[in-house]
């Protein structure tokens, strides 16, 4: 459920964060770019392609592009097609991104994590160059230790920062807004807790609050103990 949660910096070791729709209110922007980068194709094949696009959200853009040429379109040969897309893609998101607002209560709350000594982690679906480059543009790239995107899994980019902390035994806490960030977290037995103000997770809802775990709108929802 919605509401204040108080949070404990002595349960956790890591704290992990999604960028698109956690850090940054910026789904509805990466989604608009997805559209524009199909304009030429049939508004049906698109509309489906946004549909599994908002079902499976926080994977990467090469994943999500070669579904739509292979699954949706049912082409073979689709290679320049592809980098088109993927071209137009990086470009308008990136131009759309500068001007995605950060979600509200963030800057406060990296400020306190970073004071406090709490080691930082980004573990994105987005590209990793073009998320290096909005994280620091934006100017919030100085509050984490290492910023990570594809073409590595989000479990992947968390498990390969852990190899450089001196304890096996990481409690760690993952703040996300799609079901890939659930999963991550899931996988590395890692607290989870959802932002919903810009998630487009349609089962957002179903899916956590049966299960127990906390949503919050955005960061203002969290004090820090």
């Amino acid at each position: 459920m919605n509401g204040k949660i108080l949070l404990n910096l002595s349960d956790y070791d890591l704290v992990v964060f999604d960028c698109d729709g956690t850090l940054l209110k910026s789904n509805k922007l990466k989604t608009q770019a997805l559209q524009n980068s199909l304009s030429n194709y049939p508004k049906k094949a698109v509309e489906n392609f946004i549909n599994y696009h908002k079902t499976h959200g926080g994977i990467s853009r090469f994943t999500k592009f070669k579904y739509f040429f292979e699954e949706i379109m049912k082409v073979d040969d689709y290679y320049d097609e592809y980098e088109d897309a993927l071209r137009v893609f990086s470009s308008d998101s990136m131009q759309k991104l500068r001007a995605a607002p950060l979600m509200p209560g963030v800057s406060k709350l990296l400020s306190i994590l970073g004071a406090a000594g709490m080691p930082l982690l980004v573990a994105s679906g987005a590209a990793q160059e073009d998320l290096r480059l909005t994280l620091k543009e934006l100017q919030i790239e100085k509050f984490f230790q290492y910023i990570g995107g594809s073409p590595d899994s989000k479990t992947q980019i968390v498990k390969k920062f852990m190899l450089k902390m001196p304890s096996t035994k990481i409690r760690g806490l993952f703040f996300g807004d799609a079901l890939s960030d659930y999963e991550a977290a899931i996988s590395l037995n890692f607290k989870f807790i959802c932002v919903s103000e810009d998630s487009e997770w349609t089962e957002l809802d179903s899916c956590l609050s049966c299960k127990g775990e906390t949503i919050i709108e955005n960061f203002d929802d969290i004090q820090i103990n």
